[in-house]
């Protein structure tokens, strides 16, 4: 059995928007004022620095005292109190673009064919190091390695004639001719090689694209977005990692245009770790608009990555897209207050439209000195929201298959009759194995050498380490006070023992703690001012009790039994042993072991559920994540 760490709670489109009280007046019927907060925790905790290369766990600068700073708070509380209250999508990229590997079919060599996808040779680049112009090729033929008589490398010349003799395999592009001549270096020939990954064809015959240069020599421009597409690709394609030479003496093309750098990628600090050489072979495909060709996407090799012309934005239904008019706002942000330029999704200039919240929190400092424990973290990755297949909404597509862009990805056959919506609000389940350290907890993940990059060392806090801090407001309602006292101490209103979760290592279930509110205090604006008793002092259970009776009356109060139950240490039918990310399928009793690199190896766990159709059986039909509500959360990995 295998359970996913994360899930997703659903969310609705009926979002409420109204005006937030403001800060200039204390009104009648709004309270300020503050109350303890004391946070236990239920599983191990990770607090990670403050500061790159600080302290972890953090600590007071004065008394060395561990610390949770009121940040992280912030935010913990505040997702909670997003998720109870259908608030907007506040923390999301609208911009994100989904990047995917192309699908290994005849289509990508039918395109070569029919000259939809063309090899180009680049011609001249921004001073970014991004191609914006590219020379047209206007043939390519597939030469085998052992016909080359130097070793082959991007970009090289060679002395092919104007009309090689060729084969055309089935399902295959033009094979240079068995009986025609070896290929050699030419530095003013017509042909340039394009040398791609030898390491995905072990064990089979390896050939080289080789473009002819036409003639004459037609130049054609690379837009910004086709530029910015391409340097995306590159800045999430993991495996590129600088220029490497292989053991063969063969230059990976791939690697070769990583010269670009992550920071130049992505245009942050304008740093230049080196342009695409002029002379680089790439794959295009072209549009004409006004009268003028242009590129309209560039690859680094022919089946390589392309970028989703979908948004993350483009997902999320508008009324629950990121608040951006300061007199309309979700009841979070009204509370917690809504900041960030967000009329301009994507880069280039934006307009900032900020509220101020109304919640101030201090640094939570440990009540006693926790129990730590020092030691290597097993390897995490950054989330893949690519992985459609859990990320988003498959309802209609459940099942679905396509021949050429499996149906998982994004701008699939599946998003035909508009975008899927994303899944919903990510949730980590909490879980723990027993006992007060993890020892260390890392549920079976292997230590492998492919992932010691991910590895950390870490210093983890105790089960039971107990924290307290101050929590102030200002200009709330009863109602509004409820709600936030509600995420503080889910508890409160959803029963049993309901938990927040601060700081890192969530796929292991760490930082699980519960909050108890005590020492609560609220001033009206008589009594604040003048001292007098005429308000009505409220208590924290009438605070709590007006939120209550208030939710009773809005669908958001709907989605509170899955959310308990995603906010429960060890829920039902979620056991510990059980979570874990998919490891590689396996004939049913015959699975690799946790803990083992093979069970560790999930990349085919992903393609067999991508929703691609093969050539002959079997076929790999989309496979989506269980239901956060639904009480087997198995997934099946045969």
């Amino acid at each position: 059995m295998v359970i996913n760490p994360y899930t997703f709670l659903p969310v609705s489109d009926d979002v409420e928007r109204s005006a937030p009280n403001g800060h200039r007046l204390l009104g009648q019927g709004r309270y300020s004022g503050s109350f303890s907060l004391t946070l236990t925790a239920r599983t191990p905790m990770l607090l990670g620095p403050l500061i790159g290369g600080g302290q972890m766990p953090p600590t007071d600068a004065a008394e060395e005292t561990v610390i949770i700073p009121g940040s992280s708070l912030a935010g913990a509380i505040r997702a909670i109190h997003e998720a109870m209250n259908n608030s907007c999508l506040r923390i999301i990229d609208g911009g994100y673009r989904a990047v995917h590997r192309h699908a290994a079919s005849p289509q990508l060599l039918q395109e070569t064919e029919n000259g939809t996808l063309r090899m180009a040779i680049i011609t001249h680049v921004t001073p970014a190091g991004l191609p914006d112009r590219v020379a047209l090729c206007d043939r390519v033929v597939w030469v085998p390695v052992d016909r080359f008589t130097m070793t082959p490398r991007t970009g090289m010349r060679v002395d092919l004639p104007d009309d090689p003799a060729t084969t055309q395999p089935a399902q295959r592009g033009p094979r240079l001719a068995a009986r025609a001549h070896d290929v050699s270096e030419d530095a003013r020939g017509r042909w340039f090689i394009l040398v791609t990954d030898v390491k995905p064809r072990a064990n089979h015959p390896v050939y080289f694209a080789c473009g002819r240069l036409a003639r004459p020599v037609e130049q054609v421009q690379v837009p910004e977005r086709a530029q910015a597409a391409l340097a995306r690709a590159i800045e999430t394609s993991s495996e590129l990692h600088g220029i490497n030479v292989t053991q063969t003496g063969y230059v990976n093309v791939e690697r070769h245009g990583y010269l670009l750098g992550r920071k130049l990628a992505l245009g942050h600090d304008g740093e230049s770790m080196g342009p695409i050489p002029v002379g680089t072979p790439v794959w295009v495909k072209t549009e004409v608009a006004g009268g003028a060709r242009f590129v309209s996407e560039i690859r680094m090799s022919l089946a390589w990555r392309r970028t989703s012309k979908i948004r993350a934005i483009d997902r999320v239904p508008p009324t629950l897209r990121p608040c951006q008019d300061p007199a309309r706002l979700c009841p979070t942000c009204r509370l917690f207050g809504s900041a960030g330029a967000d009329d301009n999704v994507d880069e280039g200039p934006t307009s900032q439209n900020s509220y101020r919240g109304h919640i101030r929190f201090v640094d939570a400092r440990a009540s006693t000195p926790p129990q730590r424990e020092t030691f290597t973290r097993a390897p995490l990755l950054s989330p893949k929201p690519t992985a459609g297949q859990f990320y988003l909404d498959n309802q209609r597509a459940e099942g679905s298959m396509h021949p050429h862009v499996p149906t998982a990805q994004w701008d699939s056959t599946a998003d035909g009759n508009g975008p899927r919506p994303i899944r919903g609000r990510k949730f980590y389940w909490r879980t723990r194995q027993g006992g007060h350290l993890p020892a260390p907890q890392h549920r079976g993940r292997h230590f492998g050498t492919r992932n010691a990059a991910q590895t950390q060392e870490v210093t983890v806090l105790a089960e039971g380490s107990s924290f307290t801090t101050r929590v102030a407001f200002d200009n709330l309602s009863l109602i509004e006070i409820g709600s936030l006292l509600a995420a503080a101490s889910p508890h409160r209103v959803l029963g049993a023992e309901r938990v927040l979760t601060v700081g890192g290592g969530r796929p292991f279930g760490w930082g699980a703690v519960r909050g108890v509110i005590s020492d609560f205090s609220a001033a009206g604006p008589t009594s604040r001012y003048m001292g007098t008793d005429e308000d009505l002092l409220p208590s924290a259970e009438d605070c709590l009790t007006a939120y209550q009776e208030d939710m009773a009356q809005r669908s958001a109060a709907q989605q509170w039994p899955i959310l308990a139950k995603l906010l429960t240490v060890n829920p039902p039918g979620v056991a510990d042993a059980h979570v874990w990310y998919p490891p590689k399928p396996h004939a049913a009793g015959h699975g690799p072991q946790r803990g083992t690199q093979q069970f560790d190896e999930g990349f085919e766990f992903w393609q067999r559920t991508s929703g691609l159709q093969l050539a002959h059986p079997p076929h790999r039909p989309l496979q989506s994540l269980p239901h956060a509500g639904r009480p087997d959360q198995n997934i099946p990995v045969v």
